[in-house]
């Protein structure tokens, strides 16, 4: 699909695998040149889409504590959440981005 159609202007995203923005969110401000241009903390990148996510708009609405969730591909459980991140239970309780959840 298209990137102006999977990430339309000003909607939220998460970038995420090999990039030095990863982990950090943004909202898109353009398209050109087969990458989003995303503003994130005042400076624009370019970044190629299939580095993005969606950032959802509430994640306690997406990950409400108890439900069960899949992080880097081992099942977890969600514990909490504080500063936008996830609290999961993955043998150990730590504090995730929501983009690295599904």
């Amino acid at each position: 699909r298209d990137p102006i159609d999977l990430f339309p202007v000003g909607v939220d995203v998460c970038v995420s695998g090999d990039h030095p923005q990863n982990g950090l969110t943004g909202s898109v401000k353009q398209h050109g040149r087969g990458r989003v241009s995303v503003e994130i903390d005042g400076q624009t990148y370019g970044i190629p889409p299939s580095l993005l996510r969606l950032e959802p708009k509430s994640t306690r609405d997406l990950f409400p504590v108890g439900s069960d969730v899949q992080y880097r591909g081992q099942p977890a459980k969600v514990t909490g959440h504080s500063r936008g991140r996830v609290g999961i239970d993955y043998g150990e309780v730590i504090g995730v981005l929501p983009c690295e959840l599904s």
